[in-house]
């Protein structure tokens, strides 16, 4: 099943708005609240399905990757075969990516869906990494004038990220032909 990574401003809204529009039966389906989701909220993963009216379905779990075996409709976590991130990036690959998502993740999810990127976790890790490293982003982070001093601060530009992300979408692109 696909999935969203999305903020948690935007996951507490979708749920938010299920439960008023239960109440006095107003709710609607749009294509931002409609589909599965999943945000994180401290250490917290918090997965979202809501597909019916009737229920907008919520877990929540301690890693991205139960979180997303739950949304697969996965019994066990531990049953998953899917290979961890953790086998493929570092902890601070990790921290990055979540950092970047949340901070971006409206951005990044733009670009990787114009790669026709299907929601495998680990292509889009691997996605947000080339984001993070990319010309655009680098070459502003070694800048001796540059206003950034925390990676945070970086990834909070909205017009060097929308750049950085280009730039990555534009190489896979170019790299498919």
């Amino acid at each position: 099943m696909t999935y969203k990574l999305i903020e948690k401003e935007t996951g507490s809204k979708i749920i938010d708005e299920w439960c008023k529009g239960q109440d006095n039966e107003s709710y609607e389906f749009t294509s931002e609240n409609t589909g599965s989701f999943i945000f994180q909220d401290g250490e917290i993963f918090i997965g979202v399905i809501n597909e019916t009216y009737s229920e907008c379905n919520v877990e929540e779990f301690d890693t991205l990757e139960k979180a997303v075996a739950w949304i697969n409709g996965e019994d066990e976590a531990e049953e998953m075969e899917m290979e961890t991130l953790e086998n493929k990036f570092n902890q601070e690959d990790i921290s990055y990516i979540l950092e970047m998502v949340g901070i971006q993740g409206d951005i990044i999810n733009e670009g990787y869906e114009a790669i026709d990127g299907d929601c495998d976790l680990h292509e889009y890790g691997e996605f947000v990494t080339s984001v993070r490293y990319s010309d655009t982003v680098m070459k502003a982070w070694k800048d001796e004038d540059s206003p950034y001093h925390y990676w945070s601060q970086l990834f909070s530009d909205n017009q060097l990220m929308k750049s950085a992300v280009n730039e990555i979408v534009e190489k896979i692109k170019g790299g498919r032909k």
